[in-house]
């Protein structure tokens, strides 16, 4: 059995998958290690305004990402071995996200003409544009597409470990919150400057017409909805129960919330890894494409079954542990919330598996859309009667509405998910003209 285990683990497919999860794992365990710490040091008001700046960032990010995670991963996948395209994708992306740049910027002063928190501490809000852009335009698609995932480990895990010590080093007291979000944008540049540093050794990026630059915010266009609606799905769901019902009833939702969606999220380095593997796969082997795919899907399946279950039954004693005494009221949200966790899954892995590398990037960001004005409709009808425990089950509709718009999609354009049909007209005459002559 170790023998096997390390034969996988020498497996390029295992090892990239294996790192992004140590990737993942350090990127949110890090930030945790220091907010008991910032939480005494800077005060509760001053640490209050840390999480906005934080929260600023993090939109400001999505925003210059532009759903380049997936689309331009997707790209750089079917073309891997060719320079001159490489360098017409890039310098087209770093020539939108430099328009988005602007964009982010230009958010950033109305906050700080009209936010009261950021009035006070421009420094604070100067950083947070900062780590925006630095980690906007970092070259994550392009070490994901080529499949180096063990480079952009190497680049992420120093700058992250730096960044925790830097911040116990630096923020010693009230009126240095600026610092974190600082060393935030310093470690984010160090990482995107190596990254490029890289990456500019093989390939030039070509600067873009303004034909190019529109073709390439349509391409990215509907995942980058798809994002946008995401955080509608998610975070926004927290913000529904807030405007709709009592804060108890919020702490009753927030709780299984946070437990349910992460075990949901412990697929999403596989589907990463999975993205370009398969994109690149259908160009030349479309067969093992499908087979890779389906095989796939049906073990994500049972592990979001698994997991499921697993939840249920463990519920009451799940919101003891974490949360402690006066949130047993929360234990029923999260049996409800455990039939989030295999759609969630399941909707991860055909989107990542499926629609993206087809191109289906349309009606995947339009199911998503849809989603999230479902769930608000949703929310606006059941959750003032029902609070908590209705929230919960709007969001287990949301995400069946979810599937069923996927599996849909797939249908329409005729690739079937279980039956793996061969690639379409379309999809054989671009695998042509990738073809070496």
């Amino acid at each position: 059995m170790i023998r096997r285990l390390r034969e996988l683990a020498r497996r390029p497919l295992a090892r990239n998958i294996l790192l992004l999860y140590v990737v993942r794992i350090v990127s949110q365990l890090l930030p945790l290690a220091t907010i008991p710490y910032l939480a005494r040091i800077l005060g509760p008001s001053e640490w209050g305004m840390v999480a906005v700046a934080q929260a600023f960032s993090m939109y400001g990010i999505i925003t210059i990402h532009y759903g380049f995670d997936m689309a331009a991963t997707r790209e750089v996948a079917r073309q891997r071995h060719d320079p001159a395209p490489l360098g017409d994708l890039m310098g087209a992306i770093l020539a939108c996200q430099l328009l988005l740049s602007g964009l982010v910027a230009g958010a950033a002063y109305l906050a700080l003409q009209l936010v009261p928190i950021f009035e006070e501490q421009p420094l604070l809000l100067g950083a947070a544009l900062v780590f925006a852009i630095v980690q906007g335009v970092c070259l994550s698609w392009y070490f994901t597409g080529t499949e180096q995932i063990p480079l952009m480990a190497a680049i992420d895990l120093p700058t992250k470990l730096v960044s925790l010590i830097a911040i116990f080093v630096l923020v010693d007291g009230p009126g240095d919150g600026w610092c974190v979000l600082a060393v935030y944008a310093g470690a984010a540049s160090l990482a995107t400057g190596i990254g490029f540093a890289i990456v500019l050794r093989h390939i030039r990026p070509k600067w873009p017409g303004l034909a190019r630059v529109r073709e390439t915010f349509k391409m990215g266009f509907s995942l980058f909805l798809m994002q946008i609606s995401n955080l509608i799905n998610t975070a926004g769901s927290v913000f529904l129960v807030s405007f709709l019902a009592s804060p108890q009833q919020v702490a009753y939702f927030a709780a299984p919330d946070k437990l349910a969606r992460p075990l949901a999220w412990l697929t999403e380095p596989i589907n990463r890894v999975l993205l370009p593997r398969i994109s690149h796969l259908l160009v030349h082997r479309s067969d093992q494409a499908y087979a890779m795919a389906r095989i796939t899907l049906l073990l994500l399946s049972v592990v979001g079954l698994g997991l499921s279950i697993l939840v249920m039954l463990l519920a009451p004693w799940l919101i003891g542990l974490v949360f402690g005494a006066g949130y047993e009221e929360a234990a029923p949200v999260l049996r409800v919330l455990a039939l989030v966790i295999p759609l969630i899954i399941i909707n991860d892995a055909l989107a990542a598996q499926w629609l993206v590398p087809h191109g289906l990037d349309r009606p995947l960001g339009l199911t998503v859309l849809l989603a999230a004005g479902l769930a608000v409709a949703l929310a606006l009808l059941i959750v003032p009667t029902y609070e908590a425990i209705g929230m919960a089950w709007v969001t287990v509709v949301v995400e069946l509405f979810i599937l069923a718009g996927l599996v849909l999609a797939l249908v329409r354009h005729h690739h079937g998910v279980l039956a793996g049909r061969a690639i379409s007209a379309a999809e054989r005459r671009l695998a042509a003209s990738h073809r070496p002559s």
